[in-house]
């Protein structure tokens, strides 16, 4: 690759829109580039870094900014932990071992200089898994940091069937969940009711408001299932569907039912209408950086994923 058939172009989300720009799926949120608007809850500037070679689109990076006290300012990519866990990143495979680093070389050397030259005091970046190259963003002293998520291969839980693949424990916990507990479909505001409640055990407030997930919920790919003990909500999750991926995003349990395994049977039950359906091949529980979750979510063995984290820090 040759470094003058690079040219690099920064887009705001209106002209994108406006222009009807086409991106790829991994520059998205959530599949839809209109889900950025329908989900930015706190009104953050959107902006799309965009490397082409010789006119062609070869990497970019879709991310948030806010404003901090004059003209300093902070990035990342994803918003919250309510989106998918990595953040919004296309990096187009090339041909040899040499190209694929060039690229990433100038890419990052690029989006550096951008956070340099534009008073960023802070950047933050989640790498897809796919992206296990970092060296770079170490030449360039950006932070690495390990995270870790787990997930499910459903094509290979449909060949033993689910049962089966959770194993003993699971099946019991199951079995007896079914027999207190109900599912089905709840609202965004019968959601918040559980997620509320989960941040108050904990003495902590809510980190995200309850208008974010109504607008969540009109999303169609979007699902939120309820545990009932009778007519009585017990536990909540939200899930989300992009192409063949299903994500875990978040859940949340009242007191009164904070050892009832709802939120296990919610999973599992979530979990059976993916297999029936047979569209949807990868179900990413979305993240096992505490021990309490991850502890939770190891119970439907799922496999250990590995991605890591850029963070940029600029002293002006």
């Amino acid at each position: 690759m040759k470094a003058e058939g690079f040219t690099t172009k920064v887009l705001d989300l209106d002209f994108v829109l406006r222009e009807k720009v086409i991106l790829p799926e991994s520059l998205l949120l959530w599949g839809d580039i209109n889900n950025f608007k329908k989900l930015n809850y706190d009104h953050r500037q959107i902006r799309f870094l965009l490397m082409y070679y010789y006119g062609e689109l070869v990497a970019g990076v879709g991310f948030y900014e806010k404003r901090l006290l004059g003209l300093l300012k902070i990035g990342s990519s994803p918003h919250t932990n309510l989106e998918v866990q990595f953040g919004h990143i296309y990096i187009k495979r090339q041909e040899g071992q040499r190209a694929n680093e060039q690229l990433l070389e100038i890419f990052i050397q690029s989006l550096t200089k951008y956070i340099k030259n534009n008073n960023y005091a802070y950047f933050y970046l989640a790498l897809p898994p796919h992206i296990t190259d970092i060296r770079e963003f170490k030449w360039q002293n950006w932070k690495i940091t390990p995270n870790y998520t787990y997930v499910l291969d459903l094509k290979q839980i449909k060949k033993v069937g689910l049962s089966t693949f959770v194993g003993k424990k699971m099946r019991n916990i199951i079995k007896y969940a079914k027999i207190d507990l109900s599912v089905k479909k709840i609202s965004a505001q019968d959601f918040y009711q559980c997620y509320e409640e989960t941040y108050k055990r904990q003495q902590k407030k809510p980190p995200h408001p309850r208008s974010l997930f109504e607008s969540m919920a009109s999303l169609k790919n979007v699902m939120i299932l309820g545990a009932f003990s009778g007519k009585e909500l017990a536990s909540s999750i939200i899930f989300c569907e992009v192409g063949k991926t299903a994500y875990y995003i978040t859940s949340g349990v009242r007191d009164k039912y904070h050892s009832s395994n709802g939120t296990t049977l919610l999973l599992y039950s979530y979990i059976e209408q993916l297999l029936e359906k047979g569209e949807i091949e990868i179900l990413d529980l979305f993240g096992a950086n505490t021990k309490k979750v991850a502890y939770f979510k190891s119970f439907f063995d799922p496999q250990f994923l590995l991605y890591f984290t850029a963070t940029y820090k600029y002293v002006i």
